[in-house]
């Protein structure tokens, strides 16, 4: 994706033992709404899950570096002609 890439699999990774239904679905949103080019959708699904209380430091992190990958990938998306 425009040579631009975004750590999916650590963030599944992250939470795959969340017992959290509502994580599970803003990773799926986010991940889905990725896949298709809707970044703000992405977006919105992870700052969702950045803020939510019972994460630990380390999905905290993930999470955080995923949100600054798929913000570059909106970027370079929104740089190239006609968009």
């Amino acid at each position: 994706m425009f040579g631009k890439r975004v750590s999916v699999t650590a963030l599944r990774q992250a939470f795959e033992s969340a017992p959290d239904k509502e994580i599970q679905a803003w990773i799926s949103d986010a991940v889905s709404s990725l896949h298709y080019g809707e970044y703000a959708k992405s977006l919105t699904a992870l700052e969702k899950l950045a803020n939510h209380p019972g994460l630990t430091a380390q999905q905290k992190k993930i999470t955080n570096a995923v949100i600054g990958q798929v913000k570059q990938l909106a970027t370079s998306y929104q740089a190239l002609p006609g968009h």
